[in-house]
């Protein structure tokens, strides 16, 4: 099985050290900002630290975090891909494609659990699924494929066939 390495942009670590950051206590915060996750024992006076080091801002309209400095090297800047993957599931059945925010909250659940998942695999592991079924009356919601509530992940299963089988493809990077 071939390893993915995924490299941290160094502009974010010399940002860090530039502010006397600790990078691992720096690095652990952003990733948690990156996937939507706000750790309770993070202290308030370390999350002003990181927000005025100008790596990620707070758009207080939406209430949501804008990344000024991409967090990986050579990344795409968020999710933008979400919705032409949902739209796979729309074409099989159009009240499959699933709701949007839960299906951001499960990609970003699903990503910080499996950190080496590249865009392409979730897509490749996607068809692969759609090519099990004999209608689209079955095929699960777009966010239950992602994880149902009890945790179960039908897109890890088929990422991981994709992986046994050796069809990994290494591109795409999130």
């Amino acid at each position: 099985m071939k390893q993915v390495t995924i490299e941290v942009n160094s502009e974010i670590l010399n940002i860090l050290q530039d502010n006397k950051i600790n990078k691992h206590d720096g690095l652990t915060y952003l990733l948690c900002l990156y996937h939507g996750l706000e750790p309770s024992y993070i202290p308030e006076d370390f999350k002003k630290k990181i927000l005025a080091s100008g790596i990620v801002n707070i758009d207080y309209k939406t209430n949501t975090y804008v990344w000024r400095i991409p967090i990986w090297e050579e990344q795409e800047t968020g999710y933008e891909w979400v919705t032409d993957w949902m739209d796979l599931f729309k074409r099989i059945n159009p009240d499959r494609r699933g709701v949007k925010a839960d299906v951001m909250v499960r990609m970003k659940r699903f990503f910080a659990n499996n950190p080496g998942t590249t865009k392409t695999q979730i897509f490749e592991a996607t068809n692969k699924y759609f090519s099990t079924l004999s209608s689209g009356t079955y095929c699960k919601k777009s966010h239950k494929f992602i994880y149902e509530m009890d945790g179960t992940s039908m897109l890890k299963f088929y990422i991981d066939q994709i992986r046994d089988s050796g069809e990994v493809n290494e591109d795409n990077i999130i």
